[in-house]
């Protein structure tokens, strides 16, 4: 919260939950998931981001750290993805979701400029309207087995 405020983190995190919780309705939908592994994937996510975006800005010790640290993370979430119960849906969904969100929040901060700055700011709003999409088809999709029986 230090480095990117409050009401960053809480965009990301929230952002990351909702897209998460749909990617996991969708990609299993017979399968009951609870939990805020997706949105704290997003978070994660949006330090990924962060670290690349700021990386020549960045004293060399710390991104070597930093990029240790995540590859060990996404090592250890990777592989924790083959035990059961673990919906894989919603981490990468959360993921995905606060490597986007990452893009949009810290893009004042991107080192890039010109075109390579426009490619990565039009790849961010198109992956937030992919990820809206995909919210408004879980929402309006005619789905019978969700049926509930009383």
């Amino acid at each position: 919260e230090f480095a990117w405020s409050s009401p960053a983190i809480i965009a990301i995190y929230l952002f990351s939950g909702v897209v998460g919780n749909v990617a996991s309705a969708l990609g299993s939908p017979h399968t009951l998931s609870v939990g805020a592994s997706g949105a704290i994937l997003g978070v994660l996510g949006a330090l990924i981001t962060h670290t690349w975006v700021t990386w020549t800005k960045t004293d060399v010790r710390i991104r070597a750290a930093r990029a240790r640290g995540l590859a060990v993370t996404l090592v250890l979430l990777v592989g924790s993805g083959f035990l059961a119960s673990v919906d894989n849906w919603a981490h990468f969904g959360g993921l995905a979701a606060g490597m986007v969100s990452g893009c949009v929040v810290f893009r004042s901060e991107l080192v890039f400029s010109g075109w390579k700055r426009f490619v990565i700011q039009s790849a961010a709003l198109v992956g937030v309207a992919v990820m809206a999409v995909f919210i408004v088809m879980l929402f309006t999709q005619q789905r019978e087995d969700f049926a509930v029986e009383c």
